[in-house]
């Protein structure tokens, strides 16, 4: 039980680097704790239960994401770069299926808007992809020590140590 406080307390942490299984592992956890809250019956979405039920889990993934950039030797600020290019394309790309395909095209069940949603969801597949296969920084880092191992107590680095 220890060590399951001891793994969600570096989940929460944004410091240090987490390798690609760690990665895996940590994302697939804060996905897990976001569909367990998506089963939680809320009437009010303007309930404090029903945002703190989903503010875990994403700023779990935002950890993971930050990690491991850090592991890549990038700061966690890239996020934003990522986010905004998607916000572009979703904006884009929305915009063009309204113009082209019209309302058609959001009609929950359609074929067009599952296309259109597939076709939203590029840049973030690009994205996580691109994470898990970006290899880490051989050496120590500005974020902290090579992540030895990659089973789940070795692939949370929390650590912080400046480089030489």
């Amino acid at each position: 039980m220890l060590q399951f406080w001891a793994v969600l307390g570096l989940l929460v942490d944004p410091r240090g680097r987490l390798t690609r299984s760690g990665f895996l592992v940590g994302a697939t956890a804060a996905l897990c704790l976001w569909v367990i809250a998506g089963f939680q019956s809320v009437d009010d979405v303007s309930s404090l239960s029903f945002w703190m039920t989903r503010a875990l889990p994403l700023w779990m993934i935002l950890v993971c994401v930050i990690k491991r950039l850090h592991d890549a030797d990038r700061s966690g600020w890239w996020i934003l770069a990522g986010l905004g290019g998607s916000c572009i394309w979703m904006t884009v790309v929305g915009f063009t299926g309204l113009l082209v395909l019209g309302n058609a095209a959001f009609l929950p069940g359609s074929v067009s808007a599952t296309i259109l949603a597939a076709i939203l969801g590029l840049p973030i597949f690009g994205m996580v992809l691109w994470l898990h296969l970006i290899p880490g920084d051989a050496y120590r880092n500005l974020y902290g020590p090579v992540s030895a191992g990659g089973h789940l107590g070795l692939a949370f680095q929390r650590t912080i140590t400046p480089a030489r």
